[in-house]
């Protein structure tokens, strides 16, 4: 009967559980073990003997139970991957092939002041984004040892903490819209002008759109992790940065000066958020491009 209390001794390691459990997986080698009465040897006390693995037999238990939980450490991953093989439990082999990726860490390098590290299920959110397209790929051609990858767009820079390092985002920021923002001379005709005479205007209009990009690179990251579309924290970010760099000029300016001429919903509705969209266009990140896009939607009926 399915109900059949079956006691096991595997490798010297003693389970209770029911006959139903270890059918569970038809063509898996345990069902084929008690449908077809195989002869099982049996302790003197009446245990059905199995000779393997008893400690990793545990997690083998909890998948055909439904209650998988899956070790992080990596050498018993590898002994489970072992017993799930010899047991016949595709399912079970797919599963830790899924769990090994997603316990990877990944880095997103776009300069030394700009990387984040990640891991590989963050970076997964949307499944069918060019994030985790590239992130699948890039762990399949590595070693399973090496933890820590990382995706360069910043000329084949490469992070110290990485074992792996792929330049894959070549022609990012050319791919992208990214406005001018807080230094863009149209914008700022009285405050502004004065900073960007003479062959210093390309730089502040090149800074500008560093400063915006990392900004909407923030807010990525922070969906990644979260789910959530954290606007507020992005314009932190660009305060900071502006002001910082109004410090590095000895500009007696503050962000409250550039408020004067453009607000932050100025800077939200035409700047930062079309940026996000952008950006998340180009990872194919559809819900965090409806996120963005409703925000903006919100703003421009508030107008």
């Amino acid at each position: 009967m399915a109900t059949e209390v079956v006691k096991l001794s595997v490798g010297g390691v003693r389970y209770e559980t029911t006959l139903a459990t270890l059918t569970a997986v038809p063509g898996s080698m345990l069902a084929s073990l008690f449908y077809e009465d195989w002869e099982l040897p049996v302790t003197e006390d009446g245990w059905i003997m199995i000779d393997r693995n008893g400690e990793i037999f545990q997690y083998i238990l909890g998948y055909l139970r439904g209650s998988l939980f899956l070790p992080n450490d990596r050498n018993k991953l590898d002994l489970l991957t072992d017993e799930a093989s010899y047991f016949g439990l595709r399912g079970l082999l797919a599963e830790i092939a899924d769990h090994d990726l997603n316990s990877r860490e990944l880095i997103l390098f776009f300069s030394e002041e700009c990387q984040f590290t990640l891991r590989i299920d963050e970076v997964r959110r949307e499944r069918h984004s060019l994030l985790a397209t590239i992130a699948e790929h890039v762990s399949s051609v590595v070693q399973p040892n090496n933890r820590v990858l990382c995706l360069s767009w910043a000329d084949g820079r490469n992070s110290e903490n990485a074992t792996d390092s792929l330049n894959i985002f070549r022609n990012f920021e050319m791919d992208l819209v990214v406005p001018d923002g807080p230094f863009d001379d149209v914008q700022f005709p009285r405050i502004m002008t004065p900073l960007l005479s003479g062959n210093d205007q390309p730089a502040r209009s090149l800074q500008s759109r560093a400063y915006v990009l990392k900004c909407a690179l923030h807010t990525l990251v922070d969906y990644l992790r979260t789910g959530e579309l954290k606007i507020p924290t992005s314009m932190k970010t660009l305060r900071e940065l502006v002001n910082n760099d109004f410090v590095e000029m000895n500009a007696d300016l503050t962000w409250t000066d550039v408020q004067k001429v453009f607000s932050e919903r100025d800077y939200l509705q035409t700047v930062l958020i079309p940026t996000v969209v952008s950006v998340a266009k180009y990872f194919n990140l559809q819900k965090l491009k409806r996120l963005a896009e409703n925000n903006l939607s919100d703003l421009v009926s508030l107008v």
